[in-house]
């Protein structure tokens, strides 16, 4: 549980400034649902700093394929640490393969549903095969249902904005660092 120094510091970090209102992020609603999973990873750790430690760990490197990837899946030049490489590589064929196109203005943009007041980042809008979509990044051990929810907010809000528009569906890639690639 993070602990916040005051009112400021806990907006900043849980949600966007909008048109002088408070949003929280929809990551920071869903972080409320219980997590099974983490919590059997937890007792499994010899201790509480352990886990911690992995999970940090874990936290960076998911961040470092994140950003690699989002560079990667629009043609941004980026350099591929050697430890992600075999993720970069699964990722760029998963995309070859797909026919997945992504829409540059729309990778790392925030959303927000003004009726519903949450906010968030999408990772991207993508047309995927001929469809278009929210695609969403995940770097954990398995695709969780909140996930599900999390791109249900982000298609909500999108549509909110441009009602005129049309989203197909959502599309959630699990990449691993050791190449393993699940949707």
């Amino acid at each position: 549980m993070a602990w916040f120094k005051d009112a400021e510091q806990f907006k900043a970090s849980c949600g966007h400034e909008l048109n002088g209102a408070w949003y929280p992020r929809v990551t920071h609603i869903l972080s409320i649902k219980a997590k099974p999973a983490l919590d059997i990873f937890f007792k499994e750790m010899e201790s509480y700093a352990a886990a911690e430690k992995v999970k940090n760990k874990s936290a960076e490197e998911g961040t470092l394929v994140h950003e690699t990837i989002q560079k990667l899946a629009v043609g941004e030049p980026v350099e591929v640490p050697k430890e992600i490489e075999p993720a970069a590589a699964a990722f760029k064929e998963f995309q070859a393969k797909n026919q997945i196109f992504f829409h540059p203005e729309y990778v790392e943009r925030p959303v927000w549903s003004n009726l519903h007041r949450y906010s968030g980042t999408v990772d991207a809008l993508a047309t995927i095969g001929g469809k278009f979509g929210v695609l969403d990044i995940k770097t954990s051990t398995g695709i969780y249902s909140e996930y599900w929810y999390q791109i249900a907010a982000y298609q909500n809000a999108y549509l909110e904005e441009f009602p005129e528009k049309k989203i197909d569906g959502g599309v959630i890639v699990r990449i691993g660092k050791d190449a393993s690639l699940d949707i």
